[in-house]
């Protein structure tokens, strides 16, 4: 029996790979929080980076900066990750992803100095970017291939939605590094949760009889 038929007998979309697709899913609306982070915490008329280490005139080109840093991480997270979790596993890559980008989180939120500030992004922009790739290769593998196209699309969605929700916590939470704080506090939850998802059958499957 091949994996797909497994698929077929098992169920390609049972109440344990719902619940599994479900953690991941929900998982993006951390991501979109970090992914949107700068756009709040660099604004110039809340307490902010800006205000804080007075980041104007010829300074103000640093909150792009951070900015950049950040989906810079996204692509070297993006380009390393993957061959790393073909190589030793899903979970293990994703866990550990999820692990450090809360930790480099809480780490943006209590910078003591722009410069720390902006390697905490480069840093958590590197374990989003990657940590997402895996987060959706696995909504993928854990359901059979009629479900992908659904699985991908709520994925996506979600996203956005976290975009949506990252903007009602600003207009609420007016320190930045309050907000940081809330922005990240999520992951712990998401990792908690994380923790007991099992491997990817596929990526099992692919790696032949033990």
């Amino acid at each position: 029996m091949d994996l797909e038929e497994a698929f077929q007998a098992v169920g390609e979309f049972g109440i344990c790979q719902k619940r599994m697709v479900t953690v991941l899913i929900l998982l993006q609306v951390y991501m979109a929080f970090q992914s949107m982070l700068i756009v709040l915490v660099g604004a110039e008329d809340i307490s902010s980076i800006v205000t804080e280490w007075f980041l104007v005139k010829h300074q103000a080109y640093k909150v792009s900066l951070a900015g950049s840093l950040f989906f810079a991480g996204v692509l070297l997270g993006n380009v390393l990750f993957g061959p790393l979790s073909d190589k030793i596993g899903r979970k293990p890559v994703f866990l550990t992803g999820l692990f450090f980008e809360v930790l480099f989180g809480y780490a943006t939120a209590f910078a003591p100095s722009y410069e720390a500030f902006a390697l905490s992004r480069l840093l958590v922009g590197m374990m989003n970017g990657g940590m997402a790739l895996v987060c959706f290769v696995l909504t993928q593998e854990y359901v059979g291939k009629s479900y992908w196209a659904l699985t991908g699309t709520l994925t996506n969605m979600m996203f956005a939605v976290g975009i949506a929700l990252f903007a009602g916590l600003g207009y609420y939470v007016r320190q930045w590094r309050t907000l940081a704080t809330a922005a990240n506090s999520p992951g712990v939850l998401f990792f908690l949760l994380s923790v007991n998802l099992p491997e990817s059958p596929r990526w099992l499957y692919s790696q032949g009889p033990v």
